[in-house]
């Protein structure tokens, strides 16, 4: 993603479409963003899980059961 500057070199605001764009691009992925960051210089950070949300993880009773039977 590029940042836009302006004369004097400095950091511009961000642009809306950009931001829709990225946060498409990360869904289009099956990626599930947990938070976006606007930086001043124009980068647009989106957090996100490490896997598809097409995985579901496990939940702790559910690997206890697995792994700790009878306890």
């Amino acid at each position: 993603m590029m940042a836009y500057t302006d004369e004097a070199g400095q950091g511009m605001r961000f642009r809306q479409a950009d931001y829709v764009r990225a946060v498409k691009a990360a869904k289009a992925a099956e990626l599930e963003i947990h938070r976006t960051e606007i930086h001043p210089d124009g980068r647009i950070v989106l957090v996100h899980r490490t896997e598809p949300l097409g995985e579901r993880r496990e939940t702790v009773d559910e690997w206890w059961a697995k792994n700790m039977p009878g306890q």
